[in-house]
């Protein structure tokens, strides 16, 4: 799950809006309006003053949640619930009282066992629980809590307004990290598991989903409905889900398993294409885990305006409605990569979750690298290697390394470094470098142990590490203790030559050039060599890092004389891209060459196209040769993008009109996106042919953004033209507002203003708002016009957009949207 400004998030929610939950009224004893929960007022005892209590967590929860059975009435228009949680549960110590998690809602009464009354308090987001009487170490007993209120997390309404009437009647909830605790009484922590079922009551005609299997449907009276779901396999309290709506419900078979596909009515017709690779993604996630689906049935639900990319809740995972998509749009957006990242969670986050949220890379790294490991059984090891290389960079362009060197390394071993902060790009990463360490038998072989060894279980990192040093037989420690409590990466530059004495002998010289501190010390790592003799025959060696500064003498054997040494022609420092390290090797534009024409590898010639780009026009002949004919679109686009940074060249220019007609939209998408740093006079006519004709409307939108960028002359015209063109998740108009911020037209401010409305986000992701936002703030500052849209925005129903609204407050320092 994307869990993306969660902090600003929680800070700048403005509830109040149309599309959130409303603000819970104060019960009072014998008042009852009409957007007040009807519940008992909160039960009241007096009691003497207590010492404060250690915080309720993995350390000091002292019973075992077994089950809970929630039945819950919806209020769909209030924005609010009433119902009971029961609760069976084992005593871990002689117990007087219970303590658990709520938020914003009143607790009306407890009960225990047969109905004996207990006290509840509720403080600091804790519900205190004093027993009727006092439970013995190993006794279950059950506790009902009667309660009720309007959450302002956790659970989410929605319903048409006179401003929106394309909202639908929906309520779906969020539980990750500790959200669910806004409407459900419960200890609210990964580290404890329990069984569960849920009986909703809701109006009629709507559909719910819940996790496990549906068990119970009633008819009521008022025309409402209760529908009951079960989930008989414990899970932990935050992938409790609860969905309410109105969808087209799409049944397949996926390897055995029986599939959902829940999305907006008008919708059905296209699930097989943004989920039929489902059951393939199922068999090989089975088959890679060495473990069957655990869950029963597995559902996937799109919904307004969700938070996140997507939430594996157990069994039913909410996916934001920017996974709808129809034929047309391959290969520039696809699915796939949001559908396989959750579903890896159904084993991995779900059947095994991290202890703590400390180390959530154990739940989120292994998603990640699960989705590369589908994309490279599906589509092959080159984009498998694409998408490594676009995790390790996302995490190293991600972290100051000085700032990293000085931090405090963690006091505990169980603790995290940096991997906490970057959980999905670093940690797919070090799973990487794992596989290449152990191979990938052995490390496929530790995977099925720790997911063997650790199902229905809440873990630490070191589950992990012990399961891959069983299977390996390798002592790990200092692995684990690097990349994972440890924090940065190394950065090296690499040089080699041939031995001074003139006998074939290569050195190579590899240097640690990252700050160096006790918090975080020279790397040690193995890494690969590779050496390409003259007559194309290829060697490798493995080496140990483990200085700063470091040499390495090598005698490259002869084929058709083992005794004897060679020559040779060209040398790879770790050939096959896996060290999770910025490197750099200082090689001549030759050498650059040759890696570009004749590296095996796609990431290889990718790199050696940002390395030629760096050389100026000498470049520009290979990089158009590769811009043209390299056998992968990943390369092609490497080679525009670096074409494009050879600025004031005529000739670059000229190759990316020839590779603007390249048959992949991505390499032509790199092609418009590279025009708008060469001379408007050159690429104009190309960017508006393409804005207004390709066949991709990716292509389009990036034509639209490099047209203001490259500030072509009839620029304006053809972007304001442009905006009638429709396009999946409103591409075209969405790169047109970064055209116009670029282009620096004062009336593009008064363009992007008409999209700055709530209706353009269409229950997606309302990107379209956010570039319109950065238009009018670029090319408006000082307008009260754009002063008065920012304060306004900061009311918005979007929580994301409440944060880009504070953010743009702060930049133009708006004292009144204090």
């Amino acid at each position: 799950m994307a869990r993306v400004l969660a902090v600003l998030a929680a800070t700048f929610l403005v509830v109040g809006c149309s599309t959130q939950p409303q603000p819970a009224p104060a019960l009072r004893t014998g008042e009852i309006t009409d957007t007040t929960p009807v519940v008992a007022p909160p039960v009241a005892h007096a009691q003497p003053k207590a010492p404060a209590l250690p915080k309720l967590g993995p350390d000091t929860r002292d019973y075992d949640q077994e089950n809970l059975a929630l039945d819950l009435d919806l209020d769909m228009e209030a924005a609010s619930l009433t119902g009971t949680a029961t609760h069976m549960m084992t005593a871990l110590a002689d117990l007087s009282q219970v303590r658990m998690h709520l938020l914003d809602m009143a607790v009306a009464s407890v009960t225990s066992d047969g109905g004996a009354s207990c006290t509840a308090t509720q403080a600091d987001g804790e519900l205190t629980i004093g027993l009727d009487r006092p439970r013995k170490k190993g006794e279950r007993f059950t506790l009902t809590i009667a309660y009720g209120g309007t959450p302002k997390s956790g659970l989410w309404f929605f319903r048409p307004t006179m401003e929106n009437p394309d909202i639908p009647l929906q309520a779906y909830t969020q539980g990750e990290g500790e959200e669910n605790r806004h409407w459900i009484p419960c200890y609210d922590l990964p580290d404890d598991r329990l069984t569960s079922s849920l009986r909703v009551v809701v109006p009629e005609g709507l559909q719910t989903l819940s996790n496990g299997r549906q068990t119970g449907a009633e008819t009521l009276h008022r025309n409402r409905v209760a529908h009951t779901w079960t989930l008989d396999r414990t899970h932990v309290t935050y992938l409790i889900t609860l969905v309410v709506g109105t969808f087209e419900d799409v049944k397949r078979d996926a390897a055995g398993v029986e599939q959902h596909d829940l999305v907006p009515p008008g919708w059905g017709a296209w699930c097989d294409e943004i989920f039929g690779r489902t059951p393939d993604m199922m068999g090989f996630f089975q088959d890679y885990t060495g473990q069957p689906y655990p869950w029963g049935t597995y559902s996937q639900v799109t919904v307004w305006d969700f938070m996140w990319g997507g939430m594996e809740n157990t069994g039913a995972t909410t996916l934001n409605m920017r996974a709808l998509h129809k034929e047309g749009v391959r290969p520039d957006y696809a699915a796939d990569g949001l559908v396989a990242h959750e579903h890896a969670h159904q084993w991995i986050g779900d059947l095994i979750t991290c202890r703590t949220f400390n180390p959530i890379w154990l739940n989120e790294g292994f998603a990640t690298y699960f989705t590369d490991l589908w994309d490279e059984h599906h589509a092959g090891a080159d984009d498998f290697a694409v998408d490594c290389l676009g995790q390790r960079e996302a995490y190293m362009n991600g972290v100051d390394l000085k700032a990293t060197s000085e931090a405090k390394r963690p006091e505990k071993p169980t603790d995290c470094g940096d991997i906490e902060k970057h959980p999905y790009v670093k940690g797919a990463s070090v799973l990487h470098m794992l596989r290449k360490l152990l191979g990938d038998d052995v490390f496929k072989r530790g995977i099925q142990r720790y997911v063997r060894d650790n199902r229905d279980k809440s873990v630490e990192t070191e589950a992990l590490r012990a399961a891959l040093e069983a299977e390996s037989k390798t002592d790990l420690k200092w692995f684990f203790d690097q990349w994972v409590v440890g924090s940065g990466f190394p950065e090296m530059t690499v040089g080699w030559s041939h031995d001074a004495t003139g006998l074939p002998v290569v050195r190579i010289v590899v240097q640690q050039t990252q700050p160096e501190s006790d918090s975080m010390p020279v790397f040690r790592t193995p890494a690969e060599v590779e050496f390409v003799h003259p007559d194309g025959r290829i060697e490798r060696r493995r080496v140990e890092i483990t200085r700063r500064s470091q040499e390495f003498l090598f005698h490259p054997r002869q084929m058709d004389n083992p005794g004897g040494e060679s020559p040779v022609f060209h040398v790879r420092f770790d050939p096959d891209h896996w060290l999770l390290a910025r490197v750099r090797e200082v090689l001549p534009p030759a050498e650059w060459d040759w890696r570009l024409r004749s590296d095996p590898t796609v990431v290889g010639r990718m790199l050696a196209c940002r390395a030629l780009a760096d050389f100026g026009t000498e470049s520009v002949a290979v990089l158009t040769n590769a811009a043209t004919i390299d056998a992968h679109h990943a390369v092609r686009a490497e080679a525009c993008a670096a074409l494009g940074r050879i600025k004031g060249s005529d000739d670059a220019a000229g190759a990316l009109l020839l590779a603007a007609g390249d048959k992949d939209s991505r390499v032509r998408r790199a092609a418009m996106n590279a025009m708008g740093n060469c001379k408007p006079e050159i690429v104009e006519l190309k960017l508006r042919k393409h804005l207004a004709e390709d066949p991709s409307v990716y292509v389009a939108a990036d034509a639209a953004a490099a047209l203001g960028k490259c500030k072509a002359p009839g620029a304006y015209d053809a972007l304001v033209a442009a905006l009638s063109r429709e396009s999946h998740r409103d591409q075209i108009r969405q790169r047109i507002m970064d055209g116009l911020k670029d282009l620096g037209d004062r009336r593009g401010a008064d363009i992007a203003s008409l999209h700055l409305d709530y209706s353009w986000g269409k229950g997606i992701q309302h990107q379209l708002r956010k570039s319109a936002l950065e238009a009018i703030v670029a090319l408006a500052p000082e307008s009260l016009d754009t002063r008065r849209s920012v304060v306004k925005l900061l009311t918005d129903p979007y929580f994301r957009m409440k944060i880009w609204a504070a953010e743009a407050a702060v930049k133009l320092r708006i004292g009144e949207a204090l």
